[in-house]
């Protein structure tokens, strides 16, 4: 399918249609032919039907790492008092790389 029937179907902007195509199409998960003055694009199935497995995987990496910060830094700063939470990040900032 052509970009402007692209556009027409979805009423995106051209210019932000063009980058979200390229986009696409470096990741792999559309094709781009061109086709005199056109680009015609296509969808690589191959690449997107493993895309809902990867979501789950990474919506359970996020809720590990949300647990993990939960545990270690939200809980613990619940518990501190004004002036320790201040020293913590005065400690922090100062350790920081430059």
């Amino acid at each position: 399918m052509a970009a402007g029937q692209i556009a027409d179907l979805t009423s995106i902007a051209p210019s932000s249609l063009s980058f979200h195509l390229k986009e696409l199409s470096h990741a792999g998960l559309i094709g781009a032919r061109p086709q005199g003055r056109y680009v015609i694009y296509s969808a690589n199935f191959a690449a997107i039907e493993p895309l809902p497995a990867r979501q789950a995987a990474f919506e359970q990496a996020f809720q590990h790492l949300h647990q993990r910060i939960t545990a270690f830094v939200v809980l613990p700063l619940q518990t501190m008092t004004r002036q320790q939470i201040i020293s913590a990040a005065r400690r922090i900032h100062e350790q920081a790389p430059r």
